[in-house]
């Protein structure tokens, strides 16, 4: 197949609609399909100098194109069309709805377009003040492209109630899941040293947590779980790895958890030869950090699909999460994870305390995550997307 794929944004910006996007063009040049990428012309530049595969065709979309979309967006789309026209793609790949799925939605009048929302594109919490749909004008343009387009991915069931909500028929719906590449996580790790290094004793439980700042992770309530497992007089430290972390130091000495809990930024990849080999994310480092841990948390209030679950699982580490949308799309309470209620710190700190302290509980989760993350591979879900575009091109 000849495949061209759309986005708005792109390396070198670390995000999981970049990172799917290049593993997925990966594995689809992997299975010996064309595939021309279109990147804002911004991007296209950055790409263009590191050099990441010579296989894929990166190619800008014009220039300006947020100004184009702000004010005459039909230019983007005469624009894509004649792409279409000149090298007569089999499907385009979308990635956004807004605003790369806007701009090409009417392309699906002659060429299937498949359309997958990453988060706050389609997602809305007026409460967390998060979504693009918060704005009526762009949440009535999210709602025309929807349904313009040929088929839409929800990653989560909680993708897909969002699509349902603006009035989108079940059968235009395809549930194809993140993926991560399982084999990565199988490697031996210096467990000790890794440790010592983040300043966890050999007496104490390491518990994990990855993500950036941002309110809607739920990181204020972790630190209030911290503060009740260290009055219960649980010995552990709880390692958070991400950006911005620390606009968080004032509320970890406020609560007094400063040396139970440190904050860390995944540093260790070398951007470029990364680049080149198609993106390594995660790091081998952050791998490292996983399968060296007791416990991974995710204690957020919101995801689009909680991809350091799949990440956590792969290690071998048994995962606790919340109830918030895309995070019970993931776990199963009782099966392969822990689930407690969001913005419940006790509900948290219950579930850490308990996973920690029945070793028959903790092997079970692990055993069980372990197979069940084995739908998550990409030789799995790559060819659910070769399947549903050659279902679309007959």
């Amino acid at each position: 197949m000849k495949i061209a794929f759309l986005a708005f944004t792109s390396l070198p910006k670390l995000g999981g609609a970049q990172i799917f996007t290049y593993n997925l063009i990966h594995y689809l040049l992997n299975q010996c399909h064309e595939i021309h990428l279109y990147l804002p012309r911004r991007y296209y530049n950055l790409i263009s100098k590191l050099q990441i595969n010579k296989s894929i065709k990166v190619k800008p979309i014009l220039f300006m194109e947020n100004s184009w979309v702000r004010f005459f967006p039909q230019i983007l789309y005469f624009t894509l069309f004649i792409k279409q026209l000149i090298y007569r793609y089999d499907i385009w790949q979308v990635i956004g709805i807004f605003p790369a799925g806007f701009v090409s939605r009417k392309l699906s009048k002659k060429v299937p377009v498949v359309l997958r929302a990453h988060g706050d594109d389609i997602q809305k919490d007026e409460q967390l003040k998060y979504g693009l749909r918060l704005n009526k004008t762009l949440e009535n343009k999210i709602q025309s492209t929807v349904h313009d387009v040929t088929s839409l991915v929800a990653l989560t069931d909680t993708v897909s109630e969002c699509y349902l909500e603006l009035g989108i028929q079940k059968n235009k719906i395809i549930h194809i899941a993140n993926a991560t590449e399982i084999v990565r996580f199988q490697k031996q790790v210096n467990k000790n040293k890794i440790r010592n290094n983040l300043g966890v004793g050999n007496d104490e439980f390491m518990i994990l947590s990855v993500g950036r700042y941002h309110k809607k992770k739920g990181y204020e309530g972790a630190l209030i779980a911290a503060k009740i497992l260290l009055e219960k007089g649980l010995k552990f430290k709880w390692i958070i790895i991400g950006k911005d972390l620390e606009r968080l130091t004032p509320e970890k000495h406020k609560l007094g958890v400063e040396k139970v809990v440190s904050f860390h930024e995944d540093n260790s990849i070398d951007q470029k030869e990364e680049y080149r080999n198609m993106l390594k994310v995660p790091s081998d480092n952050l791998i490292n950090y996983y399968k060296s841990s007791d416990l991974f948390v995710l204690p957020s209030l919101l995801e689009t699909f909680g991809m350091v679950l799949i990440e956590a699982m792969s290690s071998g580490v048994p995962v606790i999460t919340t109830d918030a949308p895309g995070c019970k799309d993931v776990v199963t309470h009782g099966f392969n994870g822990l689930i407690a209620n969001k913005d419940d710190p006790i509900s948290m700190s219950s579930n850490i305390y308990q996973i920690l302290n029945d070793k028959i509980l903790y092997n079970k989760l692990v055993a069980n995550a372990l197979i069940d993350v084995q739908k998550y591979d990409y030789s799995i879900v790559g060819n659910q997307y070769t399947d549903l575009y050659y279902s679309l091109i007959k």
